[in-house]
């Protein structure tokens, strides 16, 4: 007998459902977006970004409804502390807000859509017909980067070949990477911004979205300009796209090594005498005309030269040279030598002269790469010199100027004639020139000296000459180096204010190098009040006498003297006086040989300011400090007190009448004590003035004490006594305990007691969790000034996800830890849902199985079948089975039994066995359950 039995396993469920209002818009509201779009930014000063989304309810506005709104984008948890919100309407109420809380991160993003749709509503209320918005999150965190140069670009060495060469820059954008974004470059500084140097020298480098760094090349333009090492600066700017610079390195530094150097001769011109046997020649490797060397010297550099005729017959006059000088490395000079020919035929001026050629590598040819050889005439040439006036002729030391005399050549001028003493030559052909003296500018002061100009020889390059005619000139050296003195105002520690009775300001002045004859210094002094920005707003008034002058005899360097202050005047620490030397003359003592023009005269420090100090200034009363912060105190008593500094700027008091014969006295500070009274009030920031007044006239006017235009002081005092308010979690039970169903909902009220006087955001979550069990379990409750309480509602997320029983706390958390009350959580329960415990049926391979009786030779008498656990599988169970055939007693042991499964375990098994009976049978079928 075979047994052939399928097999079933089942589990049934009861499910309990709580029965809500019936959906009515029309009695209690359509719930939808008042529009379609919402924008924000990251807030980057603040952990989260509170998002409002405004919903309205339509037609219906019976009772308070529930709404439920949700982000949908398949992954925001980056993004969001909390997907999800809860919006209430109280009854009548047609608008509210459901708020989410953006995540703010320093991870660059670009703009971001989410699309956030109402998924539900509660208690009667239905969903509107603009049931989705777009929220668009706007780039953050520097999402299209800032430019700046990589760390290998940031410092570039590069030499100039004869051909050019280029060399590559790299800039690099980071954090972000979003968007096709553009950064300008400029070359910023070197010579001529390095317009003669490199090219491009600037553009606009692109990035594309993505795209992380990207390459300018420049190129080294060959000039063939001898240059010494340049350098020049790369500069970043003018980003596009959103796009910005770095903090630092968006510059780069390019050095072009030096290039060119020049090879020439060391003078445009050489002159040799017939009999000199040689002229020798001097060729110079960078080195400019005032011994500045340039250009690469570190090498070996050759250059070719040779002669070339001119007037100077080659052979006859000087012989033929062809050949290279060669430089070594460092070397940067070297002379040739060109033999000359003497003869005995009478010859002028002749000329010829040397060019160089082809040098090597990096080297260029500069001015003057050709010098002119001047072989001089050896014949006589004559004529007679005088001067063409006799003068006298005025000049100055002190200027730089020269004096000049024309001195002329009669009858003859066929040859050059030069002065013995001096640089003056009548060339050949001319008939007269100008001789120029230039007084020697020593530091010596002296007056105006006469001096006698003789020409005593003369001769030609060809024979001796005598003079003729006029020959003596007369030159006057004007006075020279302020031999009258350069007048300045004195050292500042000699220029002050006195405070003795009757105040006085001590001014003194200097002459120097000279101190000949008699001189007048005029001046003119002013007081600047506080504020006063030129001399024209002075007040002279406070002086005798404003104006003046001061004499300073021969012989004397300084002067001093004193400008009384008028006993009334007021002066304070926060003026000052002005000085100025207006002009000086020389008044006797000394008859100079000419009107002097330059001595005696006013130097750079013809003006000063001078403070003045306490002791001399009548002063201000006023307050240290012109606001002060208290705080009320906490632990009771009567209050506390709070001391205002007064202080007074100036210690001179001056009296034109005693009063009731007492002496004087001053007092530079005192204090006024206002006691801050204590209360149990919640109170914000409350300010309160105290204001100075002068109440004796008598000492305004006889003492010029006066009080500043900001006599008073600001006192503010704190907000006090829980003026914001302590904040509680407060519910009609202490915990909850809910199913996972829509139809639970989870009221909890936030508190607000003591004070209300401030504005408030108070954030509350749900923990422990990610947020995937509670639609709102995070979110922010905002108590505008004078509210005191406000509703959360909580639903549980009905995710169709087996779930053992779970434990969470309502928890608020208020920006400051001193605005938390007692109760600042309360316990939820989600009990056990979504099969939790697990659906159990037979695993595929036990649907049907076949076994023989026991005794038949290669049969199976036995089955092992297994039941598999799906859904959950959080607690342990006991699965029961049995035969529901009858008649299967006496064919299989046993016909029924249980399963147990543990917390987790997923399979089981159980065992059926076919018995013997000696009865024949056919295959026999049994259902199992």
């Amino acid at each position: 007998m075979r047994l052939i039995f399928p097999l079933v396993l089942s589990l049934s469920l009861m499910v309990c459902t709580v029965k809500g209002q019936e959906p009515n818009g029309q009695v209690y509201g359509f719930v939808s977006f008042s529009t379609d779009r919402v924008e924000v930014h990251e807030d980057s000063g603040n952990a989260v970004t509170t998002v409002q989304l405004p919903l309205i309810r339509e037609v219906g506005t019976t009772g308070i409804i529930l709404a439920t709104v949700e982000v949908t984008n398949t992954s925001v948890e980056s993004d969001f502390f909390s997907s999800s919100a809860v919006v209430s309407f109280t009854s009548g109420a047609t608008t509210a807000s459901a708020i989410l809380l953006l995540q703010n991160d320093d991870i660059p993003e670009g703009n971001e859509t989410f699309i956030v749709n109402i998924t539900g509503t509660r208690f009667g209320a239905e969903v509107g017909s603009v049931n989705s918005l777009v929220l668009f999150v706007r780039g953050n965190d520097e999402p299209y980067g800032d430019f700046q140069f990589s760390m290998g670009s940031r410092s570039v060495n590069v030499s100039e070949s004869t051909s050019g060469r280029s060399f590559e820059l790299t800039v690099e954008r980071s954090p972000g990477r979003f968007g096709r974004v553009t950064v300008d470059y400029q070359v910023t500084a070197g010579p001529n911004n390095g317009i003669d140097d490199l090219s491009p020298t600037g553009g606009q480098l692109v990035f594309n979205d993505g795209i992380a760094s990207a390459t300018l090349t420049i190129s080294v333009t060959a000039d063939n300009i001898p240059e010494n090492k340049e350098s020049f600066t790369v500069t970043l700017r003018n980003p596009r796209g959103g796009a910005g610079l770095a903090e630092s390195n968006t510059e780069a530094i390019i050095t072009v090594e030096g290039n060119d150097t020049p090879l020439r001769f060391f003078q445009t011109q050489y002159t040799v005498s017939e009999d000199a046997g040689s002229v020798v020649l001097t060729i110079t490797r960078g080195v400019l005309d005032d011994g500045t060397e340039i250009g690469d010297l570190s090498a070996e550099t050759t250059v070719e030269y040779e002669t070339v005729p001119g007037m100077a017959v080659a052979g006859a006059d000087f012989d033929t040279r062809s050949s290279t000088v060669t430089f070594a490395p460092g070397v940067t000079s070297q002379n040739i030598s060109i033999p000359i020919t003497d003869d005995s035929d009478p010859e002028g001026d002749e000329l010829f002269s040397v060019s160089l050629s082809n040098p090597s590598s990096d080297s260029v040819l500069s001015t003057p790469s050709t010098a002119m050889v001047l072989i001089e005439v050896n014949d006589n040439a004559g004529g007679f010199v005088q001067f063409a006036s006799a003068g006298p002729v005025v000049v100055s030391e002190d200027d730089g100027s020269t004096a000049e005399f024309t001195v002329q050549r009669l009858n003859g001028s066929y040859s050059d004639v030069t002065r013995l003493e001096g640089n003056v030559t009548i060339l050949d052909g001319e008939t007269e020139v100008v001789l120029r003296i230039q007084p020697t500018n020593d530091d010596t002061s002296e007056i105006a000296e006469m001096f006698s100009v003789e020409l005593t020889g003369v001769i030609s390059r060809t024979g001796e000459l005598r003079p003729m005619g006029t020959r003596v000139a007369t030159l006057i050296v004007e006075d020279s180096d302020d031999v009258y003195g350069l007048v300045e105002l004195a050292a500042n520690t000699q220029l002050h204010v006195t405070s003795d009775a009757p105040r006085q300001l001590h001014l003194a002045v200097t002459r120097s190098p000279g101190t000949t004859g008699t001189i007048s210094v005029d001046y003119y002094v002013t007081y600047l009040p506080e504020g006063a920005s030129s001399a024209a707003d002075g007040d002279s008034s406070v002086f005798a006498a404003a104006a003046g002058s001061v004499r300073l005899v021969g012989g004397d360097s300084s002067v001093e003297w004193d400008v009384e202050i008028l006993s009334e005047a007021f002066l304070d620490t926060s003026g000052q006086f002005y000085v100025k030397l207006n002009s000086t003359s020389l008044v006797e003592g000394v008859v100079p040989l000419v009107t002097p023009t330059n001595s005696p005269r006013i130097g750079p420090r013809s003006e000063a300011y001078i403070s003045i100090p306490e002791s001399a200034a009548n002063g201000y009363i006023s307050f240290s400090q012109s606001s002060l912060t208290a705080f009320e105190p906490e632990d009771g008593g009567f209050g506390s007190s709070l001391s205002l500094t007064l202080t007074r700027t100036g210690a001179y008091w001056h009296r034109h009448h005693h009063l009731d014969g007492e002496s004087t006295q001053t007092s530079v500070s005192n204090q006024i004590v206002v006691v801050i009274l204590n209360d149990d009030e919640p109170e914000i920031d409350e300010t309160f003035r105290v204001t100075l007044h002068l109440l004796d006239t008598r000492i305004n006017q006889f003492t010029c004490i006066t009080l500043p235009p900001q006599n008073t002081s600001v006192v503010t005092i704190a907000l006090n006594d829980n003026a914001r308010g302590v904040f509680t979690v407060s519910s009609t039970q202490s915990s909850y305990t809910i199913e996972e169903s829509p139809d639970e909902v989870i009221s909890i009220s936030i508190i607000r007691a003591e004070g209300a006087l401030t504005a408030e955001t108070i954030q509350y979550q749900i923990l422990p969790g990610s947020g995937a069990d509670f639609i709102g379990s995070v979110g922010v409750a905002v108590f505008p000034p004078g509210v005191t309480e406000r509703g959360v509602f909580v639903l549980p997320n009905d995710d169709n996800i087996p779930e053992n029983t779970e434990e969470f706390n309502f928890t608020i958390t208020p920006s400051s830890s001193d605005l938390l009350g007692n109760v600042t959580h309360i316990g939820i329960s989600i009990l056990a849902n979504d099969e939790y415990a697990g659906v159990f049926s037979f695993a595929d391979s036990s649907l049907q199985n076949v076994i023989d009786e026991p005794g038949l030779e290669g049969s199976l008498s036995t089955a092992t079948l297994t039941v598999e656990r799906g859904r959950g599988a959080f607690t342990d169970v006991t699965v029961h089975w049995e035969v529901t055939d009858s008649s299967a007693d006496g064919d299989i042991s046993p016909t029924s039994g249980s399963v147990d499964f543990s917390e987790v375990q997923t399979s089981a098994t159980f065992t059926i066995s076919a018995l013997e009976d000696e009865i024949p049978e056919d295959d026999i079928h049994y259902m199992w359950l």
